[in-house]
């Protein structure tokens, strides 16, 4: 490689800080399309053990009902964190 660069950065929470199976990960992406830009996305990421295809979309939308602002203002706060360490 001639002149290589950092493209992607994924990092993963191993252990949720609640009592659900899953994971939260946070991946940070430079954008070719806009100089000097990153991308952040949060994958708060949700697995529902012994799950059967019988039961639906509903154990799953209700953990995402039940849980959705705390997803979001945790979200938030690693994407603040995130930007304080590269200010």
């Amino acid at each position: 490689m001639s002149k290589p660069g950092l493209r992607d950065i994924v990092m993963e929470e191993q252990q949720r800080p609640d009592e659900y199976s899953g994971y939260i990960q946070a991946r940070i992406q430079s954008l070719r399309e806009k100089q000097n830009s990153i991308l952040i996305s949060i994958n708060d990421h949700y697995y529902i053990p012994k799950y059967e295809t019988n039961l639906g979309a509903d154990p799953i939308m209700e953990i995402l009902r039940d849980n959705w602002t705390t997803s979001n203002e945790r979200s938030e706060t690693i994407i603040k964190d995130i930007v304080g360490n590269f200010s």
